[in-house]
């Protein structure tokens, strides 16, 4: 329980000094922040403000405030009389940074609230896995690097949503632009990784008799492959994340470039993995019915409580399979969707906002949801959790449960 604690005021010490700093950023930035000022301006300065509106007209606006017939008002290369006009309608214009403060805020207090609840809820994960250390099967330790790195990806996402509260503008710098963002992306997909190996390793224990046929040193390679490959994942936006001329964390690389990344994280990140995962759960499920029902060893009271607990361990592992996708996929399509043909190009800005909000804060709820669904479907857990919550000072638990021997028989809750 200490460690909880002091971590929870660990983060709201970081908050605070983030949001005084913001406080300074805000107030010091007249150009930016200062609507009134702002507003102000562009009131005593009309000339100013028609020649900003002229730059912006399109071609038929201009040719209509020229008095030039509609018929001639194109930019053929024949047609001389409009090649001045077409000259400084093509030329470089200003370009004003557009800051949404609405959506950014939206987003902003939406991702501290999932953040928030998937620190707590990965935390218990973490001292719950720490208490019971010595009961730890493989199981366990899948489900342990999960909330770790769900852990992480929640204690980035905070950094970087304090701020988004109060401004669009990156306010950490070049160097944490290119960390945080990293480990963002990295940590999700790390995060992908263990499920698919949560799923592969229920699979194995069930079809092959309960016997791993994976050697542990095996094992711990793959884990090490999918940290590896989640970390190489997110180097392309490592390469390309800059500071933008408006302050803006933002990846600058060709459009193709980007499309070929987005493609890759889609399938290798979400659609393969919804892919071998219902193919792994479908296979366990089919085997577990017929296995149990055609056993002849077991009377119909063990049958039925064994089959029992493993429909409830199935259960929550197809639930956070379900969520994964729900909570995930809207992020994947948006980013295609942008890629491939540009969110700016949507006429309306308040479609362009819904797509945002339902992209980043669903997605932004993926880590969160996983301690929720082990609440629902674990007894155990729950017991766990009241241990820890009812325990006193650091004293977590007083009495260490035993090893049930019937875990390396049966698939029961693991935690």
């Amino acid at each position: 329980m200490c460690f909880f604690i002091v971590t929870f005021f660990i983060t709201t010490i970081c908050i605070n000094d983030v949001h005084l700093m913001m406080n300074k950023v805000y107030n010091s930035s007249e150009y930016y922040f200062n609507t009134s000022k702002l507003h102000e301006n562009v009131l005593n300065e009309e000339n100013h403000t028609q020649q900003t509106l002229t730059s912006n007209m399109t071609l038929k606006e201009l040719c209509k405030l020229f008095e030039i017939p509609e018929q001639n008002c194109t930019c053929d290369e024949e047609n001389s009389e409009m090649k001045m006009l077409c000259s400084f309608h093509k030329s470089d214009k200003i370009t004003k940074f557009s800051c949404d403060y609405l959506l950014s805020s939206v987003i902003g207090f939406s991702n501290i609230i999932s953040s928030t609840l998937a620190l707590i809820g990965n935390t218990f994960v973490i001292l719950i896995s720490f208490v019971h250390r010595k009961e730890f099967s493989r199981f366990n330790q899948l489900v342990l690097d999960l909330a770790i790195s769900d852990f992480v990806f929640a204690l980035v996402q905070l950094i970087i949503s304090v701020p988004e509260t109060l401004t669009c503008h990156w306010v950490y710098g070049l160097f944490l632009c290119k960390t945080l963002r990293t480990a963002l992306a990295a940590s999700a997909n790390i995060a992908v990784g263990f499920i698919v190996l949560i799923a592969i390793e229920r699979y194995t224990n069930a079809v092959h008799s309960f016997k791993s046929i994976v050697k542990s040193s095996t094992c711990k390679m793959i884990k090490y492959l999918n940290i590896f490959f989640g970390i190489l994942s997110a180097f392309p936006p490592l390469i390309v994340l800059q500071l933008g001329k408006f302050n803006t964390c933002s990846e600058e690389w060709s459009n193709k470039s980007s499309i070929v990344y987005t493609w890759i994280l889609f399938l290798f990140y979400f659609l393969f993995p919804i892919i071998l995962l219902v193919v792994l759960y479908t296979s366990t499920v089919l085997w577990l019915k017929n296995k149990f029902c055609k056993s002849s060893i077991l009377n119909d009271a063990k049958k039925n409580l064994r089959l029992e607990k493993n429909k409830k361990i199935l259960a929550m592992l197809v639930a956070i399979v379900v969520m994964f996708a729900i909570l995930v996929l809207p992020n994947r399509l948006v980013w295609i969707i942008n890629d491939t043909y540009g969110l700016e190009r949507f006429k309306n800005k308040n479609t362009i906002r819904l797509l945002r909000i339902i992209s980043e804060v669903f997605y932004g709820f993926h880590a969160a949801v996983n301690p929720i669904i082990y609440l629902i479907f674990d007894a155990k857990f729950r017991k766990r959790v009241m241990g820890l919550l009812t325990s006193n000072g650091c004293v977590l638990f007083s009495n260490k449960t035993t090893v049930d021997q019937s875990n390396h028989q049966t698939i029961t809750s693991q935690f």
